[in-house]
């Protein structure tokens, strides 16, 4: 038999969600939010009328939300803003929040992809998501070989990553080290390192990273969710004079074809991957301690 899938992302259905709980109990599943929203002008238009639009603007900065804490804190004042604490379907959202809030799934790899289906129901969105990563997959071989991607940041970093990622996962990398200019650290604590935006008022959260060397953990959670190390970690990285990121955070589901097969025979004559996991998940709880 095959290997369960860790992630699985389908339409919101009753009967479908039951179906991969029986069939699929370890996988972690999730509801395409494009299939969500498009049912938003049958559902609150004709409720809100001239507030709709400004309802799905305050609705996707609840969706951006970063952490549980903060979504469950800014649920109820939004809900009550609109007043649609009694709303059917403001009540099924709350209810299946763990299957479409980014903030619940975050310690799930997704490569990004809650954020961009297209689609208008499972078998188009599979058939439309399948087609589209096999086209990039080709079209990425093809330009491999006949065009080496453009560094456009003089680091050692982006030199490195530069010979391993594929053109497309290469592409987020390098918007996440040019982001990485706009934060410093603004103080550390043994292992644990604080970052702030360089510019007050716009983004005012504070990013902890903690790094000791080997492991390395942001509470932003992108590298867990999309498999691409985050400007946090970047900035961590050369704020303590690392110029060469680990290969265990450079996934092989993002490498070129030959680096992933010689990757993937390491990984079998011996690496300890569970035992790298449980770490990362220690790490992890320290920071919030």
């Amino acid at each position: 038999m095959g290997k369960m899938p860790v992630t699985i992302l389908t339409d919101q259905d009753l009967w479908l969600t039951k179906a991969i709980m029986e069939v699929l109990p370890s996988t972690k599943h999730s509801f395409c939010i494009w299939h969500i929203t498009t049912k938003f002008s049958g559902w609150f238009l004709s409720v809100l009328r001239t507030k709709y639009f400004e309802w799905c603007s305050d609705f996707y900065k609840l969706y951006r939300i970063e952490t549980i804490e903060e979504f469950e804190k800014e649920w109820p004042i939004t809900i009550l803003k609109y007043e649609l604490s009694d709303n059917e379907h403001i009540i099924g959202l709350y209810n299946a929040r763990k299957y479409w809030v980014p903030a619940f799934l975050r310690d799930y790899f997704f490569g990004g992809m809650t954020t961009t289906g297209r689609s208008e129901s499972i078998n188009a969105f599979v058939d439309l998501a399948i087609g589209t990563i096999r086209h990039k997959e080709d079209y990425d071989s093809m330009l491999e070989k006949h065009k080496f991607p453009i560094s456009k940041i003089m680091s050692p970093l982006d030199e490195q990553v530069q010979k391993i990622l594929t053109p497309y996962a290469y592409g987020m990398f390098q918007e996440e080290l040019g982001r990485a200019t706009q934060y410093y650290v603004h103080g550390n604590d043994g292992f644990e390192y604080v970052l702030k935006y360089f510019q007050e008022g716009k983004d005012t959260k504070r990013r902890k990273v903690f790094w000791n060397g080997e492991v390395i953990i942001c509470s932003c959670k992108q590298f867990e969710f999309c498999g691409i190390v985050c400007r946090h970690m970047l900035k961590v990285f050369m704020h303590t004079g690392y110029f060469e990121i680990p290969i265990n955070y450079l996934p092989f589901r993002w490498q070129r074809d030959g680096l992933r097969e010689n990757q993937a025979t390491t990984l079998q004559s011996g690496s300890n991957v569970a035992s790298q996991e449980n770490v990362v998940r220690d790490m992890w709880l320290l920071i919030y301690q």
